[in-house]
């Protein structure tokens, strides 16, 4: 009889084991604020839901030719207000998606400034969708720039003729 050979060990060394987990550890580290993180993110949610709301009540004004529809904005957080002359927002707000919460504003840290009025302001819509200083024409030449600032600075732009946009105004 012949001796019997055993079959070759297959597997990982141990030192490809510990190669590998320090690998994965040094990408975890860098790579884990970056998914796990909020840092910048409440930007981008304040600027998508500022110009939803400037959108809603662009549409609302549009359609509601009798009552006056506009965008309170404030230093640190903005709603929708079916007054065109209202000095504060509610809180809570009568409708979650109209804008920020107070709560919420609180907790982002992010700051609203404005090119063309000083914040705290309205800006109202006519019944063609423009921003309105007076209900019956477009402001000639004001654009509305809307800079939401905190880790990054993303700007909302409401040009004269009533486009709403994200970015900087033309």
């Amino acid at each position: 009889m012949s001796p019997q050979k055993s079959p070759k060990a297959k597997g990982f060394t141990i030192i490809e084991l510990v190669v590998v987990m320090v690998i994965i550890g040094i990408l975890a580290v860098s790579a884990a604020p970056v998914f796990l993180g909020r840092d910048g993110v409440d930007e981008y949610l304040f600027q998508a839901r500022l110009q939803s709301v400037l959108r809603l009540q662009q549409q609302r004004a549009m359609q509601d030719t009798i009552n006056c529809y506009a965008v309170r904005i404030e230093s640190n957080r903005f709603a929708a207000v079916d007054d065109c002359n209202a000095s504060s927002i509610s809180d809570p707000l009568t409708d979650p998606g109209s804008g920020i919460a107070a709560d919420e504003a609180q907790d982002a840290g992010v700051t609203l400034s404005s090119s063309a009025a000083s914040v705290p302001y309205n800006i109202p819509f006519n019944a063609l969708g423009c921003p309105v200083a007076a209900p019956a024409d477009c402001e000639a030449g004001v654009n509305h720039q809307i800079t939401l600032s905190g880790q990054s600075a993303l700007q909302v732009c409401v040009t004269n003729q009533g486009y709403v946009t994200t970015g900087s105004c033309p």
